[in-house]
């Protein structure tokens, strides 16, 4: 997942290859449904941020 101030994105495992290889590693990730603008990340408001439940929460940072 990443966030801005206004979305929490959570991704679409199998668009990103190192989290195609984790998952071809027996790792079992929540799937984001792929929005119809961007087809690698589900677009969640922060509001709805308890959508999915998981062990373990990666966050992909970007440098500026």
């Amino acid at each position: 997942m990443t966030g801005d101030p206004e979305n929490m994105y959570v991704a679409v495992p199998d668009s990103y290859c190192d989290l195609a290889y984790f998952k071809e590693l027996g790792v079992e990730f929540v799937e984001g449904r792929p929005s119809d603008e961007w087809g690698f990340w589900e677009f969640l408001s922060w509001e709805n941020a308890d959508k999915y439940h998981a062990d373990l929460i990666m966050i992909d940072r970007v440098a500026v």
